[in-house]
């Protein structure tokens, strides 16, 4: 099981990934930056980063391991042209 946070097209997204896979937890941050990484997870309820540690909520990820391995809890961050402040867009289980 990992947590992946990607950035493309304006929009970041944090996701909940090969969760039946129980031998190995960590997270992939890839194409964002910290700031909006830590943005995406707190979103998604799936936890925090704190300097360089990334806290993950147990909670969300047991939700995440329950659910059909091809399900995501996943957060989507979508920011506009026009303004510097992100939009938030949160998804919950898809």
């Amino acid at each position: 099981m990992f947590v992946l946070v990607t950035g493309e097209g304006g929009a970041v997204r944090a996701t909940v990934e090969d969760a039946q896979n129980l031998k190995r937890l960590h997270m992939e941050l890839r194409g964002v930056d910290d700031e909006a990484a830590a943005e995406a997870l707190r979103t998604a309820g799936l936890g925090r980063i704190d300097g360089e540690q990334a806290w993950l909520n147990a909670e969300a990820l047991k939700v995440a391991e329950v659910v059909d391995n091809s399900a995501k809890i996943s957060a989507e961050i979508v920011v506009e042209s026009r303004s510097a402040a992100p939009c938030l867009n949160p998804r919950g289980i898809v």
